[in-house]
């Protein structure tokens, strides 16, 4: 099996841990990725700097030029492999998050319908309830309205929600339920 290491001061070093590089396609695992702790970063800085000390760091910016076109070449002979790599790791973030929404997706339709119906059904109560209440504010007052001992369209208006068994906020308006994924529980 292919393992990916850590690459510092000149040598590959294997980590204390590593992970399974997993095929989203088929689940087989393609390498063992050798996971840096705090130490071996700590070394891979120490490298680092301990090279502006040597050679590198005497090199005038041609040479160091040349040799990172060196490098460039290198990595573009193997530009078919690397490229491929990171195709899979883009798949196998696209792949969760198709999968996800599918899930998602079959809990609500094949679950919990009734859940998604009765809040569809609960909506359109209150929307034609605050069209109703917001009818009637707009109304001109009937003769009998008029009366002192009459409420005023407004009153009504704002009372409305409690009425009729809905939430709404002081300025009368009403609060329209939201289905919300937590609302359905978790998938």
């Amino acid at each position: 099996m292919k393992s990916i290491l850590n690459y510092i001061d000149g040598k590959f070093v294997r980590a204390k841990r590593e992970f399974a590089d997993v095929n989203p396609a088929d689940g087989s695992v393609i390498a063992q990725v050798s996971e840096a702790d705090e130490g071996l970063v700590d070394d891979a800085v120490r490298a680092a700097r301990g090279a502006l000390q040597s050679e590198w760091g005497r090199w005038g910016i041609r040479e160091r030029a040349a040799r990172l076109h060196r490098v460039a070449d290198a990595i573009e002979a193997r530009f078919v492999p690397l490229a491929e790599a990171l195709a899979m790791v883009a798949w196998s973030e696209t792949r969760r998050i198709i999968a996800e929404a599918v899930q998602e997706g079959r809990y609500v339709a094949a679950r919990r319908p009734e859940i998604v119906a009765a809040r569809v059904a609960k909506e359109a109560e209150t929307a034609r309830a605050a069209e109703t209440a917001t009818a009637a504010a707009a109304a001109p007052p009937s003769p009998a309205a008029l009366s002192a001992d009459a409420p005023q369209p407004a009153a009504v208006a704002q009372q409305a929600p409690s009425l009729l068994g809905v939430g709404g906020d002081s300025a009368g308006g009403i609060a329209v339920p939201v289905v919300s994924r937590g609302a359905l529980g978790s998938v």
